[in-house]
Parts: C-alpha cells; structure tokens; sequence
C-alpha cells in the first residue's frame, strides 16, 4: 500500500511477511502453528453462538493464553500481529450476531468486545515488550561479561608477560653480581697479599709514612673483601644455591 505522499506503508501484517526473512526454520514453524491455532479457536469461540457456554466455556480463556505464548516466546511485533487476526476475526463474528458479545444492537455488542480486546491486548503487548527488554538487558550483561572477561584476560596476560621479565632480569641480575664478585676477588687477593708482604719487611724495612698508607689499603681491601662476599652470599640465595 501507498500512503497520499507516495511512500511506502506496510501494515502489520505487512511488516511480519518482512521480518520472516529473519526467521530460523524453527521460529517460522512455531510462529504458524501459533497463529494458525489462535485463528482456529477465535472462529470456535466468535462464529458460534455456543462457544461461550456449556462444554466449550474454557475455549474463551484459550485465546489469551495463546497471546501469551506469543507475546513470551516471539516479540511485540509477532504478538501485534496476532491481536491484529483475532480482532478482526472477533469483530467479523460478533457483528453477524454470533460469539459470546453478540446483543440485539452495535451500540451494546461493541462496548463488550472493545473491552474485552483491550484487557488481552494490552496485557499481551505489555509482558511482549517487558519480557523483550529483560532478553535485551541479558544480553547486554552477557556481552558486558565477555568483554570483562577479555579484558581480564588481557591484562592477566600483560601481567605474566611483565612477572616473567622482572624474573628474567632478577636471574641476570644475580648472574652478574656473581660474576663480578668472582671477577673482583681474584686481584684484590693479590692486592692484599702484596700489601701483607710489605708490611712485614719482606721487601725491605718501612718508614712510618709508608707503613701507614700500606695499612690504609690493607684495610680498605679487608672491608672491599667483605662487601664481595656479602654480595656473593646474596646472589647464592636469590639464586636458591646458599649452602
């Protein structure tokens, strides 16, 4: 259909032909048999002047029930639709003077079904719209779950990455100070040889102004001596080989 300023106006019936093209094959069969079930009960329940009473009373209670299905397992769309198809098939029987709302005159069969299609109307398409925003809201949660859940993955990663570097520089860390510590040793046992040497004459006797720096650096080598074994000490226990 066309609208008077030439666009393009599809009606809700319309608009369902549009969306099938989204539909799951099992979508499609559940929406059919839905509709098809509801039309079959409102013609029972509208085109029958017995519907309403005696053995069949409880085929009037099955129309909002089906409404209800539709509105919890389909959409606001699907459940307009459905409205859509029981109100005109209502409409149609109560105006030949049959269902349960047919009078003697329009002016007192109308006011009935008007109210009664607005009570399950109005309820179907709101528990369709409120049971919508509750899948439209968990979904929401869910992605906002996964994308927590990619991020903390992310920065456990970063965080690995970043403990296994400060592992590796604390390992090259105590590798080198052994290394220098064992490096340093070696000379500065010569160096405090030699000077034992001198201060005990070896070399010849001493004046008082030689025999004071001599001591100097023997002492000063003792204290290097020890800062060496202490560093080295420190580097066998970080590296698990203190004994």
């Amino acid at each position: 259909m066309h609208s008077r300023n030439g666009s393009l106006y599809l009606p809700p019936c319309g608009t369902m032909l549009w969306l099938m093209i989204n539909w799951s094959r099992s979508q499609f069969l559940e929406i059919g048999v839905s509709l098809a079930l509801l039309c079959l009960v409102a013609l029972i329940v509208f085109q029958s002047g017995q519907a309403m009473t005696g053995s069949n009373y409880p085929l009037g209670f099955v129309i909002p029930s089906i409404l209800i299905w539709v509105a919890v397992r389909l959409g606001p769309r699907e459940t307009a639709t459905a409205i859509l198809l029981c109100v005109g098939i209502a409409i149609w029987g109560t105006l030949r003077g049959s269902g349960p709302f047919a009078r003697d005159g329009p002016n007192e069969t109308l006011p009935l079904l008007q109210a009664f299609m607005a009570v399950i109307a109005v309820t179907a398409l709101a528990l369709a719209v409120g049971v919508t925003e509750r899948r439209r809201a968990e979904q929401a949660l869910d992605q906002l779950n996964q994308t927590l859940e990619r991020r903390i993955q992310d920065r456990t990663s970063t965080l690995q990455a970043t403990v296994e570097q400060l592992q590796e520089f604390d390992r090259l860390k105590s590798a080198f100070v052994g290394i220098v510590s064992h490096e340093l040793r070696t000379p500065l046992t010569s160096i405090k040889t030699f000077t034992e040497n001198l201060l005990e004459g070896l070399a010849g006797p001493l004046n008082e102004k030689q025999h004071y720096y001599l001591s100097r650096v023997q002492f000063n080598a003792d204290q290097l001596r020890r800062m060496l074994n202490e560093l080295l000490d420190l580097s066998k226990i970080e590296a698990g080989k203190s004994g």
